[in-house]
């Protein structure tokens, strides 16, 4: 049995892969921001409004 041959227009394999990396990239972009204003918050003493505003 030899290597397994796809097809050339494989379009829908495509699509799905990048949906999943736009969705990776919002996810991790949200993470960053909510980190980022944790971090601004515990500095400056602005509990929890700075988180909030880097979440969103």
């Amino acid at each position: 049995m030899g290597p397994v041959k796809y097809k050339r227009d494989s379009g829908w394999l495509k699509r799905i892969i990048s949906l999943s990396a736009l969705g990776m990239t919002l996810v991790i972009a949200t993470m960053i921001g909510f980190a980022l204003g944790y971090y601004l918050d515990t500095r400056f003493g602005t509990k929890p409004w700075l988180s909030l505003a880097f979440f969103l």
